[in-house]
């Protein structure tokens, strides 16, 4: 029997592989949606009155946050006007969102089973990219008053990274795809403003880095106070006001959400087979139950390779812990003895090839025995060993097909 093990786990390992290639991947019909969503489309709702997500957060796909507003509430609906959501992860970097306002169509025919558009008509998906687990990201929208500072307030960030030909580029951009409005500002007008007051604009990111609300709070204010920059037109010196169409930077309402992706180490039943000792006089191959503990959460729905393909997991991040019992005696009269019965243990390192399929290395721990017979004290021997496991929970992996096996 020992002898087919080996062919059963690699049966196993073959088919869990291929059986990643089964889970559909569903994608949108913009740039937004890069991975997809899964073999089903996630909705986080945000609780209308609290503000706060129900249910977790996912994480490695994109998915849907679905904002309420209350259609009562004067200042509320004024917000409706929302022309940017922002996600801005734990290290300060902001990312620009897709957004899709619902009261545009008929809410019941968007999404029947949400009770919640009876009573707020007025809501917005936004489509989230995919989040690293166990992170804190925000996410803030600002009302259509402070349309032109938020895009001059990302120009000032390029600039405040060294990054003048990317500022440019995106002010021009940003000009061009409002019509040419002579109300906002050309890259070169607005790098020549951060020049002109770059000290203090400096100083602000620098002061407001893990505070990106705050940080917009003040660089409106500074723009509101100092709306002129003196440059040179034509060989003559000019002083030109580059904000004097942004009328409501005092009334500045932007709104904030939090979003936390939290997710447990998985620890998971596996079983294989290894090759141990590597010396002369031990060698053997045994098979092995134990189990593997990921060093990086994974959602499984999504298959292996897709999280590969779009960098979702570092190379570190496919290492497992692994701790395990063989099946079959190693003893050797006069050498060696199982660490107890007929079994001893492995302690090692796992590499994820898929969900379900790891290379394993480490170290077999057994009894030492010495040669001498007058010398009945043993010592614990530990022995190389490589091998080969899968996840013995497969039917997260092979779907359908897992059904016969449990059967």
């Amino acid at each position: 029997m020992k002898f087919y093990l080996p062919l059963l786990f690699f049966l196993f390992a073959f088919i869990s592989m291929n059986a990643q290639d089964t889970i559909p991947i569903s994608r949108g019909n913009i740039q937004d949606l890069e991975i997809g969503f899964g073999p089903i489309r996630n909705v986080i709702k945000l609780d209308p009155i609290t503000r706060l997500p129900i249910g977790n957060i996912p994480f490695d796909r994109v998915f849907i946050l679905r904002v309420y507003f209350d259609p009562k509430a004067e200042e509320d609906f004024r917000d409706i006007d929302v022309k940017g959501f922002y996600l801005v992860n734990e290290n300060g970097k902001t990312i620009p969102l897709t957004s899709y306002m619902i009261n545009s169509v008929d809410p019941a025919a968007y999404d029947a089973s949400d009770t919640f558009l009876k009573v707020y008509p007025n809501a917005i998906d936004v489509v989230i990219p995919p989040l690293d687990p166990n992170s804190d990201y925000k996410i803030f929208y600002a009302n259509s008053a402070i349309k032109f500072g938020l895009s001059y307030i990302e120009a000032f960030k390029l600039f405040y990274e060294g990054k003048e030909n990317e500022g440019i580029a995106l002010a021009q951009k940003f000009k061009k795809n409002n019509n040419n409005d002579k109300a906002i500002a050309t890259g070169n007008s607005l790098k020549e403003y951060y020049i002109a007051h770059k000290s203090a604009i400096d100083q602000i990111f620098i002061d407001n880095k893990d505070n990106i609300s705050e940080r917009n709070n003040k660089l409106f204010s500074y723009m509101e106070t100092n709306k002129s920059v003196t440059m040179t037109i034509g060989g003559e010196s000019v002083t030109v006001d580059l904000f004097t169409e942004v009328k409501e930077l005092s009334k500045l309402n932007t709104q904030q959400f939090l979003l936390k992706t939290s997710s447990a180490l998985r620890i998971v039943a596996d079983g294989g087979i290894i090759y141990a000792g590597w010396q002369k006089g031990f060698n053997t191959v045994t098979p092995y139950f134990g189990i593997n503990i990921s060093l990086r959460p994974m959602d499984t729905d999504i298959p292996f390779k897709t999280l590969v393909k779009y960098n979702r997991i570092k190379f570190y991040q496919r290492f497992t812990a692994n701790l395990g019992i063989t099946i079959n005696s190693i003893a050797k009269d006069n050498y060696r003895a199982n660490l107890f019965s007929n079994n001893n243990v492995m302690i090692g390192l796992g590499y994820k090839v898929s969900h379900v399929l790891n290379l394993n290395f480490g170290g077999l721990l057994y009894n030492n025995i010495n040669p001498n017979p007058l010398v009945a004290t043993k010592s614990i021997g530990i022995a190389p060993y490589a091998g080969i496991s899968i996840n013995l929970l497969i039917k997260d992996a092979l779907g359908d097909i897992a059904k016969i096996f449990s059967k």
